[in-house]
């Protein structure tokens, strides 16, 4: 049995989580820093509300991500993820804490308008497949060396992309010369001669 005081702490973080979550664009940055102590110390499944000194226990981050205050944080996992989907440690932090339901519907239920809506964003996606597949690149993106999307071409799960200018022919030449591989430009020239004689 954990003693009172580590459970009164534990709720002052998830008291300041919660706050921040509801603040405005100041208060949401301190979000995935919240996030990760959370799940590193295990806050989130027992603590004792300081307010009214009941003891709360859940048996998924979801619960507790899902249940209303004080008891949880009255949000929803996407919410939370949204949120956080800048901070690779705090979206790895996560999806360890919701182990297996990865890729289950979270966004039903409760509203929260003070979070921005979901972005189509596959960086968690892609933090999962690392840590699962390539651990040392997974290492690299938590300690700031790389970025998801660096250590996922790197381990050949996402392909290499750039952005073109259309409206130069001379600018999106000189990007595709500096970032694409000699057959790539040698083969993407052909076929733009193709096409423009059809």
């Amino acid at each position: 049995m954990i003693a009172a005081s580590p459970m009164l702490a534990r709720d002052m973080i998830v008291s300041e989580l919660r706050k921040s979550l509801s603040s405005t664009e100041h208060g949401l940055s301190t979000v995935p820093g919240l996030v990760t102590v959370i799940v590193r110390d295990d806050a989130w499944r027992e603590r004792v509300i300081r307010a009214t000194g009941e003891r709360v226990e859940f048996d998924s981050f979801e619960q507790f991500v899902l249940a209303r205050p004080l008891d949880g944080l009255g949000a929803t996992l996407d919410q939370l993820r949204g949120v956080c989907r800048a901070d690779p440690e705090a979206i790895d932090a996560i999806d360890r804490a919701i182990g297996s339901r990865q890729g289950e519907r979270t966004d039903l239920g409760v509203i929260h308008p003070e979070v921005a809506p979901k972005q189509r964003d596959r960086s968690g996606k892609h933090l999962r497949r690392l840590r699962r597949d390539f651990p040392a690149l997974h290492a690299d993106v938590l300690g700031g060396g790389v970025t998801v999307y660096e250590a996922s071409v790197k381990a050949g799960i996402f392909p290499k992309r750039v952005s073109v200018n259309l409206s130069s022919p001379e600018s999106a030449a000189r990007t595709l010369l500096s970032a694409a591989p000699p057959e790539f430009v040698r083969e993407l020239g052909r076929m733009l001669t193709d096409g423009a004689e059809r």
